[in-house]
């Protein structure tokens, strides 16, 4: 998350992730970024209006997709589980 951080705010690494995702004549060419944290993405803007993708693999939002799915079931599971078992601890202090 930090190294994540560190290259969209700063401009230097931004650069840098631009120089090495392109031929040097592209980059000569850049003349503007743009940055979305979700899903997480760097572009760089070419002066002919094209752009391309620098610093985030193309892996990274459908693994991030997948984790978020994982962590919300994973949340309803342990709720429903802990109202059970919640449930079935009182009744049976009510049984003594």
């Amino acid at each position: 998350m930090w190294g994540a951080a560190h290259l969209f705010l700063d401009e230097t690494g931004t650069s840098q992730a631009c120089q090495s995702a392109a031929s040097s004549s592209e980059f000569s060419s850049v003349n503007r970024y743009s940055v979305s944290y979700l899903p997480p993405s760097l572009s760089c803007h070419l002066a002919d209006g094209r752009s391309y993708d620098a610093a985030v693999p193309s892996y990274v939002a459908p693994a991030m997709t997948g984790f978020a799915v994982i962590a919300v079931t994973l949340t309803i599971i342990a709720t429903v589980e802990s109202r059970h078992s919640n449930r079935h601890h009182a009744r049976k202090e009510k049984k003594l």
